[in-house]
């Protein structure tokens, strides 16, 4: 790319012709320029006192085609502070092209979603689903560089306040209304943010305004309700009378002391069963398909992970699973090689099952998460490490199973209180030494 250069669009050289012939240019003199409203007729250009003077012009490559690209100033020194500008953004590969920043936000939109290889169907179908009814109705026709910060501030209030525009389709089963931090974060810092970041990695844009925005602080919400040893067996055994399966028995416990999502156990094969080790192997769950269906994908956060088998179960476990290629599904729809459906389960077995058990008006979201809940606070009240806890529980980081969990940690000042004492007195414990003959501590006087 060619380097950028200054025009004066009022001043001309002039050409003349000397005595012996010769065609030469003529440039008018400092002192003449200095007084630009002086300047001699043959100098002016046709543009003369009119509009801006400085033109910066430089050539830029668009799709392939070479192009010349300006830019007007009323100063030379203001154009001559853009060249230099220009010139270190092409000589480090800094430089954005113009025509870049007028790209609209809904074309941008589609090509990041395009950019989503690695993420599970469920997730690229969930930032679909959010482009479609918040991005598009809002940013949809606006140039992403001409999206500022003070744009995207108003626009969280909006959404704090519903008063946003939205577009809701049969995919997306809610209603306009007042969003809260949780869904605000999502929708502005992980989908409108990523579709900035993707512009800029692209260089069609230089920053990204969503960073600069203080969304509304998400609060951790620490466990509070979970189950007892003897509530988790009646809901169990109610799931087993219900049905009259086995299997509704070993999944309410294997979602207790196991801990896993529910869509991790419903995806397990038998394969994933190591009954020699006691464990069991997460290494995929059920996730949304684009299509609207679902399909098995990574767990979340990405990562396989071992649980614990609890003992208790291993004899049931193994008697539901007797006979059945390793390929197939431990939990399975009756007379079906199919696995169970989460919702399917939530509706036949679950609720009745804790309606059974009366324990369903107990708790204000009883949902089999809590089961998930309830056996990592068992497992933490049995004094697992706190890094296996977040092994088990496939966090992504420390912090968020501290986050979640932290408040059940058992409390273990007065150990480390005690530690330390012995410490210290181990530390300052009398040294004996013989000094004329005689046997001194530290604090005696000699």
């Amino acid at each position: 790319m060619a380097r950028a250069w200054v025009v004066d669009l009022w001043v001309k050289d002039h050409v003349t012709e000397t005595a012996d012939g010769t065609v030469v240019k003529v440039s008018p003199t400092g002192a003449q320029l200095k007084s630009i409203s002086k300047l001699p007729e043959q100098f002016r250009t046709a543009k003369f006192g009119r509009g801006k003077r400085w033109k910066l012009a430089w050539y830029e490559s668009v799709d392939g085609v070479k192009r010349q690209r300006s830019k007007l100033f009323d100063s030379k020194r203001d154009a001559e502070e853009l060249q230099a500008s220009l010139e270190e953004d092409i000589r480090v590969g800094r430089y954005l092209q113009p025509a870049n920043a007028d790209r609209l936000v809904r074309d941008v939109a589609k090509l990041w979603l395009r950019s989503k290889r690695r993420v599970k169907s469920s997730t690229a179908f969930n930032y679909s689903k959010i482009v479609n009814a918040y991005i598009v109705p809002q940013w949809g026709d606006w140039k992403i560089g001409r999206i500022d910060r003070e744009a995207v501030e108003l626009w969280v209030s909006a959404l704090q306040e519903g008063a946003a525009p939205v577009k809701f389709d049969e995919t997306y089963a809610k209603s306009p209304r007042a969003l809260g931090p949780s869904s605000i974060k999502n929708i502005v810092r992980t989908v409108l943010g990523s579709i900035f970041n993707f512009a800029i990695s692209q260089k069609w844009v230089a920053d990204n305004p969503v960073r600069y925005v203080e969304l509304p602080r998400v609060p951790r919400t620490p466990v509070k309700e979970t189950l007892t040893h003897e509530q988790v067996d009646a809901m169990a055994l109610a799931a087993q009378e219900i049905t009259g399966e086995l299997r509704d028995y070993v999944a309410v416990q294997l979602l207790t002391y196991a801990a896993p999502r529910i869509n991790e156990l419903f995806a397990l094969q038998v394969m994933h069963l190591r009954f020699d080790d006691l464990e069991i192997d997460i290494e995929q769950t059920w996730t949304r398909a684009e299509s609207g269906g679902r399909e098995t994908g990574p767990p979340k956060n990405g990562d396989s992970r071992v649980v614990p088998m609890p003992e208790h179960v291993v004899a049931d476990l193994k008697k539901l699973v007797k006979g059945l290629p390793a390929t197939a599904y431990v939990f399975r729809a009756n007379g079906s090689s199919e696995a169970l459906w989460d919702r399917n389960w939530h509706n036949r077995v679950w609720t009745p099952a804790a309606k059974k058990s009366k324990l369903i008006g107990r708790f204000s979201k009883f949902s089999p998460h809590v089961l998930r809940h309830t056996g990592i606070t068992f497992a933490i009240a049995a004094g697992a490490d706190i890094k296996v806890i977040q092994a088990m529980a496939g966090h992504r980081s420390i912090e968020e199973t501290m986050g979640t969990y932290g408040k059940l940690m058992p409390n273990r000042m007065s150990e480390v209180r005690e530690r330390m004492a012995e410490h210290r007195a181990s530390a300052l414990r009398p040294r004996l030494r013989v000094v004329g003959g005689t046997r001194l501590g530290h604090d005696d006087k000699q």
